[in-house]
């Protein structure tokens, strides 16, 4: 690979992955490689080779991209190299990296091996890249979060000549942050500190991807990644397309055509695909150094209206959040440390009584008219989570507790049903001054050690409407309760084990707990009566 041509890398079925859980159908992933062929793009990057084939969440076949499966595509497109990803912080050393490419040796199907990592795992990554190099494989190393790196420091590390064997050294902007200038500089000191080719991996958060892409390689970088379409975590990345019109000796621009159709086809196909692609949230977190996975997670979680989506980026702002965490979104867990109170009165308005709680999924629509009869026809009390304002039936209270949901969306606050919550606990620009519906306070505590509803306090790991919800109905003296619209979350979503262990460890405490409607979670179905 010479320094003098431009050598465009597709990771669609990589980056792309994140938007599914790496969930393709084998009938893309072969059409995709069929068509770089035609179009002669040198590099695939077909997915990862994680630490193991296991998983906590099911991941589909290219999270681990197996060696059958890339033996399968280099027949199918033998012109193109084909290479996989791996997170230097998921190998304890370069033996257990090494142990999981023993099955590709003399394969020729596996070309190349991207190591990611950031500016203080370089030295591990530069070691396991030895032995992998020495194996045969071609070795790049991506350093992550570059948009946070000084010039200064990046000269540094780079200028110790420890990266002269590398088949090139990748600066990737993670945040989609840099702007053409920032990412001209950065490309210049690597060229000439690293002496080995660079390339750049450009994320789209400011609309910019495309012009840092063409900003690097005028700086010298000669590694240049895309995916179709743009798709990729957060914001997408720069688009394959369109770097392949301005780089690429295209055979005819119907293949070209024919490779965005058929991603466009797999899109229209998807239900539950989240969007890509710069927008508001995506620029802020870019600015305000977040990981572009917060604003991704709340997106796919629709329980986030926009206004809360930047409320809690600016949030986020303040922390450290540079590396993704899920607790962290729970950001207003310290509002809850001061004691509260349990308002007087609220448990006895459920006693024997069947209690209906509802949750925000689709079967809640489906199943309207079934729920409607249900509640008007027994003397139950209806209790709604999240940050929902209007259901197709009676409703008559709304449970919301999660703060940040009730800091951006007014129209919770502002509606006439009666709402249950640790108000007591928030300030009040939180609680409201002046609401229009009665406010149940519950006192809730945040903790791992305890667990329940006592009619005083409620104790939970998580201050989200649903977990808080189901928690405080098991507490209360009721003749049953029903659950309807808890669908579940999509595959891998965290909160699916999360609401999961809230059932488990609710236990024996309620053994007339039932679903009326489809719900992927451990739960008794009941059928509807009237």
């Amino acid at each position: 690979m010479g320094l003098g041509t431009l050598q465009l890398l597709d990771c669609s079925l990589r980056d792309g992955g994140y938007l599914n859980q790496w969930d393709f159908p084998l009938e893309l992933v072969r059409s995709h490689l069929q068509l770089l062929e035609d179009l002669k793009v040198p590099l695939c990057e077909v997915g990862f080779r994680s630490s193991s084939d296991t998983s906590v969440g099911y991941q589909g076949l290219v999270a681990h991209s197996p060696p059958g499966l890339l033996a399968e595509l280099h027949a199918l497109a033998p012109s193109v190299k084909l290479g996989v990803m791996v997170n230097q912080s998921d190998f304890a050393d370069s033996q257990s990296l090494r142990d999981r490419f023993r099955e590709d040796d003399g394969s020729q199907s596996l070309s190349f091996v991207r190591i990611a990592t950031v500016l203080g795992g370089l030295p591990t990554a530069l070691e396991m890249a030895a032995d992998l190099r020495d194996s045969g494989f071609e070795v790049f190393v991506n350093l992550m979060q570059i948009s946070s790196v000084d010039l200064y420091d990046l000269e540094s590390a780079l200028g110790s000549g420890l990266v002269t064997e590398l088949t090139g050294l990748y600066l990737a902007d993670s945040f989609g942050a840099l702007k053409p200038e920032e990412m001209s500089a950065l490309v210049k000191v690597a060229v000439r500190s690293a002496r080995v080719p660079v390339g750049v991996h450009c994320h789209d958060n400011l609309g910019l991807a495309y012009a840092n892409s063409r900003a690097a390689y005028q700086s010298g970088a000669r590694f240049i990644d895309g995916t179709v379409l743009g798709l990729g975590r957060g914001a997408g990345n720069a688009r394959t397309e369109l770097l392949a019109l301005e780089y690429l000796k295209i055979p005819s621009n119907m293949v070209l055509s024919a490779l965005t159709e058929t991603w466009r086809s797999w899109v229209r196909a998807e239900e539950r695909l989240p969007e890509w692609g710069p927008s508001l949230a995506y620029g802020l977190a870019a600015t305000r150094g977040v990981h572009p996975t917060y604003v991704q997670t709340m997106m796919e979680s629709q329980s986030f209206e926009p206004p809360e989506i930047i409320k809690v980026v600016e949030e986020l702002g303040e922390e450290v959040a540079a590396k993704y965490s899920e607790p962290m979104l729970d950001i207003g867990a310290d509002w809850f440390s001061a004691r509260g109170f349990t308002s007087e009165g609220l448990t006895k308005r459920f006693e024997g009584k069947t209690l209906i709680l509802v949750g925000g999924g689709s079967s809640v629509v489906r199943y309207q008219e079934e729920i409607s009869q249900l509640v008007s026809s027994l003397d139950s009390v209806v209790c709604a989570v999240g940050g929902r304002t209007a259901w197709p039936f009676r409703v008559d209270y709304h449970i919301i507790s999660h703060p940040t949901t009730m800091l951006s969306r007014p129209n919770v606050l502002s509606s006439d049903i009666d709402r249950i919550g640790p108000f007591s606990q928030m300030p009040p620009e939180i609680a409201g001054t002046q609401p229009m519906a009665k406010q149940w306070s519950v006192d809730l505590c945040l903790t791992q050690d305890r667990f329940g509803f006592d009619g005083e306090r409620l104790y939970s790991p998580s201050s989200r409407s649903s977990i808080f919800g189901l928690i405080f109905a098991a507490g209360l003296d009721v003749d049953s309760v029903f659950l309807v619209g808890f669908d579940g979350y999509p595959p891998g979503d965290i909160r699916n084990q999360e609401f999961e262990d809230t059932l488990a460890r609710l236990g024996n405490q309620r053994q007339d707990l039932f679903s009326l409607t489809p719900t992927i979670f451990n739960v008794p179905f009941h059928s509807f009566v009237w």
